[in-house]
């Protein structure tokens, strides 16, 4: 997972601005990423909301639009840092507490037994923990099947743990340096579980999704619908290829999958004087800058990170697992900022700073961020509503759509041409024994719905 970058070392201020009609005019033009979501905050408004380009590259029906959801890497480690702050908030934890008396097992630095890891030194990347992600990741395709998170903490961090050896841990003494580690966050998210009593995902619907009404953001790829996603996409070879949906075991350090829209609707939390879930003095101590001798141009709060633009103050956070990258950067004092979600693991450093040029010069208006607009509650039908088997399929697929509707059906093959096009009510059982072996696409017309099958 990528961490955020030193950004500052190009000479961006030489560079010309760009209007977003060439921003978009970039991304159909150059298809280095399939899809790529762009938006921008002013004063409380989305006032830019595009998506362009393809969820599935080159598949015309899988064109990305405002319901487009992205997987948004090490960005979500903003919301990780909000849950924990919400057990600050209801004084079940403290940023000075001992992570050990809350998992109810010893994790220490063994050269510095007597000093203690506490939150704060998570939150800051400040606690010795050396990262091992890249090891303990598991890529798979259920979710249910992900190990728990507090096993995977145990298991690496604990004496005698599976996983656990000298190198678990950097040689200093927790509180007094700074060292980038995904696996903070994921000791962050069994310290939620154990506290709050109930799963991270579960936590973070309750405490943060529904107050907020991120009613399109998924902690489980899998439950994300396919008529929604954007696969994830990477090289091989000379050509870009599209991934299958995985879970990663590690997800509170970088695996939420969200729409633009969404997490508008999540800046608002850190908001002063409005926010619906922390207090001011919260947002205050999220805020407020850490200072490192080996960390250069940027500087750590709690989870976010800020640089100094022209004159500003962006906080924010850059992310990036396999087939996605993002990023997020705010200036909170004038409520101004950029969110650019991609479904392929590239960083396009110039775009992100012509972006941070316009972010408080675009001119119109966009509707509030708030739990009353933006097609709060709007879910258009998706892999939920929809249902095919057998997949593989031979020769017949039954279909089945939960809508009382007549509704007409379109079958693409994987070049995006159109092969056959039906109605459908309650059920259809689709002949298939006349198409040749590959990859096919149904797509509910009028709707975000698309569903694939396999004939073998």
């Amino acid at each position: 997972m990528k961490r955020l970058c030193m950004i500052l070392l190009l000479p961006v201020w030489l560079k010309a601005q760009v209007n977003v009609d060439s921003i978009t005019a970039f991304y159909q033009t150059n298809r280095t990423v399939p899809a790529v979501g762009v938006g921008i905050i002013s004063k409380g408004q989305l006032i830019k909301n595009l998506n362009i380009g393809e969820r599935i590259i080159n598949i015309a029906v899988t064109a990305a639009d405002s319901n487009t959801i992205y997987s948004i890497g090490s960005v979500n480690k903003l919301v990780t840092t909000t849950a924990i702050l919400t057990l600050v908030r209801d004084n079940k934890v403290g940023l000075d507490d001992d992570i050990s008396s809350l998992l109810g097992y010893t994790i220490e630095n063994l050269g510095y037994q007597n000093t203690p890891i506490t939150i704060r030194h998570l939150l800051t990347h400040q606690s010795s923990i050396r990262d091992e992600t890249d090891t303990l990741a598991t890529y798979i395709n259920d979710c249910s099947q992900r190990t728990d998170l507090d096993t995977i903490v145990y298991h690496y961090l604990k004496p005698g743990g599976r996983q656990f050896n000298i190198g678990s841990f950097y040689i200093y003494e927790p509180g007094t340096s700074y060292e980038y580690a995904n696996m903070n966050f994921i000791v962050l998210g069994a310290i939620v579980e154990a506290v709050a009593d109930t799963t991270f995902e579960d936590y973070c619907r309750k405490e943060i999704f529904e107050p907020l009404c991120m009613n399109n953001s998924y902690w489980r790829v899998d439950e994300v619908p396919d008529s929604q996603y954007a696969y994830p996409h990477t090289n091989v070879g000379r050509s870009i290829a599209v991934l299958d949906k995985y879970c990663l075991d590690i997800y509170p350090s970088g695996q939420l999958s969200t729409t633009l829209e969404d997490f508008a609707r999540f800046t608002r939390t850190y908001v002063k004087g409005s926010s619906p879930i922390l207090p001011d003095s919260l947002i205050d101590a999220a805020l407020t800058p850490y200072y490192f001798n080996n960390l250069v141009g940027i500087d750590q709060g709690l989870g976010w990170y800020s640089f100094s633009y022209l004159g500003k103050t962006w906080w924010g956070h850059n992310g990036g697992i396999t087939g996605v990258n993002s990023n997020f950067y705010w200036n909170i004092d004038d409520d101004e900022g950029i969110i650019v979600f991609e479904n392929r693991d590239t960083f396009n450093e110039d775009l992100i700073f012509d972006l941070i040029d316009q972010a408080g010069v675009f001119n119109g208006n966009g509707p509030a961020i708030n739990c009353h607009t933006i097609g709060v509650g709007q879910r258009p039908l998706g892999t939920r509503d929809i249902e095919v088997y057998p997949n593989p399929v031979n020769d017949h697929l039954m279909i089945e759509v939960a809508s009382s509707e007549l509704l007409e059906v379109a079958v693409y093959n994987n070049n995006g041409q159109l092969i056959n096009t039906f109605t459908t009510k309650d059920g259809t059982l689709y002949n298939t024994s006349n198409l040749p072996r590959g990859l096919y696409y149904l797509k509910v017309n009028g709707t975000n719905a698309v569903k694939r099958f396999i004939k073998p």
